[in-house]
């Protein structure tokens, strides 16, 4: 392989490295600030309870901790 291609891959590699890992640290934060309430119905959920995560991004796999509940009107 070209050695300039060489390093312009190893520079990509390192960039989606970095913006995985802000990710990873954001959006937890994000995800902490939002209300336990059904995007559906706009009620609060029941019996909430946190749940892992893997969320499968353009820069790789994120690991997160997101809250998860019953809705009383859907039954689900």
């Amino acid at each position: 392989m070209n050695t300039l291609r060489q390093v312009e891959q190893e520079v990509l590699a390192e960039g989606r490295e970095w913006t995985r890992q802000r990710l990873e640290k954001r959006l937890p934060v994000e995800s902490d600030q939002m209300p336990a309430f059904c995007p559906k119905t706009g009620e609060r959920l029941q019996e909430v309870r946190w749940r892992d995560l893997q969320l499968s991004t353009v820069v790789g796999t994120v690991k997160l901790r997101l809250r998860h509940g019953y809705s009383p009107t859907l039954e689900q």
